[in-house]
């Protein structure tokens, strides 16, 4: 049974991040994304 690689894809929500993770995905590696917004700890609005 051949195991396939798994990668944590840190998406920052810019477009250069998920470009990395879909070239990867092509390649046949299992991405699992994440994505954290901490817009609400820091005050800032988007």
């Amino acid at each position: 049974m051949k195991k396939t690689a798994k990668a944590i894809a840190l998406i920052s929500g810019g477009i250069d991040s998920v470009v990395a993770a879909y070239l990867v995905q092509r390649e046949g590696v299992e991405i699992i994304p994440v994505y954290c917004d901490n817009s609400s700890f820091s005050g800032e609005t988007t």
